[in-house]
């Protein structure tokens, strides 16, 4: 096993990583540039001062469960001090991480572990450490291995989110992006679904109504997933009212639900600009028109109330 000090700092350097439990192929180290680097996990073996401040869960965690490390680091005037150059690598980390969850449907598990301090004198000090919002997989997605594209993907992502966090306003957005993190400790298919419509239909779509999300997230993902943008809000309904995912009135009757899923994961991670179709990962996109009003009320049946002035008029008569 390689000593943790093997990490690529240079004396005087602060740094922040983020142990990740995933899946990946990666066996080098890769630079993402602008400070951040991709390191394997697993052969990792760490000091013993690392073990008694970390704890002998992280500790395994990092030795042995993890599948990568992110690493963002700068150099320092004050690399003994903790302070916010710290607190800025460790957003820096957790931009990259939300990146990666954003780029894909991997196989990630559990709650990363994220240390920071610097590398001074020799050795790698531990100055604080945390841990990061538990992630789950939802059985039935089926998840793949971690790539060097995926990383640059996502450390593209890192920079686009990290400019935006720090502009000032935009509270709706910044309220949608945590919503998405929280989504992945979501262990039930209805609340995560449920999560993330409500990130692209409140935050970002900003859509009122099935037709009017069905309208407006063709902006995001292309006129092909129309039709799969409506189911995906009819379970974002469904979990609003304690239904199961795929019910209508209350019994199991979506046809093709497995497939409805699939395809909820992919619009999910996919990440598609305008103009661009989501990949199908197996899942062709729908090229059927949006539903028309007569479909949309079979969807949802809803009885249509009188108003009440007619109603009160009618009583006098």
């Amino acid at each position: 096993m390689l000593p943790i000090v093997d990490l690529p700092l240079n004396p005087g350097e602060k740094y922040a990583l983020i142990a990740v439990n995933g899946a990946t192929d990666i066996s080098e180290v890769i630079d993402l540039g602008n400070g951040l680097f991709e390191l394997p996990g697993g052969g990792f073996r760490l000091p013993e001062h690392w073990r008694e401040w970390i704890g002998s869960v992280e500790s395994e965690q990092i030795e042995t469960r993890t599948g990568l490390l992110l690493l963002a680091k700068r150099a320092s005037d004050r690399p003994e001090v903790l302070d916010a150059e710290n607190q800025q690598l460790q957003r820096q980390t957790q931009w990259l991480y939300w990146g990666l969850l954003a780029t894909g449907r991997f196989w990630i598990q559990g709650g990363a572990t994220q240390v920071t301090g610097t590398y001074s004198e020799g050795q790698v000090s531990v100055a604080q450490k945390g841990r990061m919002l538990d992630v789950f997989n939802i059985q039935g997605l089926q998840p793949v291995r971690i790539g060097e594209a995926d990383l640059r993907r996502a450390a593209r992502l890192a920079g686009n989110l990290g400019d935006l966090m720090v502009r000032r306003g935009m509270r709706r957005v910044k309220l949608a992006l945590r919503t998405f993190w929280s989504a992945f400790e979501e262990k039930d298919l209805g609340q995560r679904i449920h999560q993330f419509v409500r990130v692209a239909s409140e935050g970002f779509a900003k859509s009122f109504g099935h037709r009017e999300f069905i309208e407006r997230s063709r902006v995001f993902v292309g006129k092909g997933w129309m039709v799969e943008c409506g189911q995906l809000y009819r379970m974002r309904n469904n979990a609003e009212h304690f239904n199961l995912p795929d019910s209508i009135n209350g019994s199991s009757q979506i046809n093709g639900f497995g497939s409805t899923f699939t395809t909820t994961c992919v619009l999910m991670h996919s990440g598609g600009n305008r103009g661009q179709t989501a990949p199908s990962f197996g899942v062709e996109p729908s090229t059927s028109k949006p539903p028309s009003e007569d479909s949309t009320a079979r969807i949802s049946p809803m009885k249509r109330r009188k108003p009440q002035r007619a109603l009160a008029a009618r009583r006098i008569n």
